[in-house]
């Protein structure tokens, strides 16, 4: 199976500034490493668990450095990225 950007992108329902350092009780860790994880990353979540993997692999394939976390508050699956998200916002 071949990943794109749009595949991926269809599968992320909110993408935002991470704000882990804030509100790390808020998170469990389940795959990568925590030490990836900065302000100026991004997170993106997804809605199930399928698309949790799929959006990590992704992310892993294309080397952003992923970190799957659950999000206790909202009950949905979060991936990290190093992605600049200052940068990301330039580009829309």
């Amino acid at each position: 199976m071949k990943l794109t950007k749009k595949d991926c992108n269809l599968l992320i329902n909110t993408q935002c500034r991470s704000f882990y350092s804030e509100q790390k009780n808020r998170f469990e860790h389940i795959k990568g490493n925590l030490k990836n994880i900065n302000k100026k990353g991004m997170f993106n979540f997804v809605d199930n668990d399928l698309s949790a993997l799929f959006v990590f692999n992704y992310f892993k394939l294309k080397k952003f450095n992923p970190v799957l976390l659950w999000d206790l508050a909202s009950e949905e699956w979060c991936i990290f990225t190093n992605q600049n998200w200052q940068q990301y916002m330039k580009g829309k």
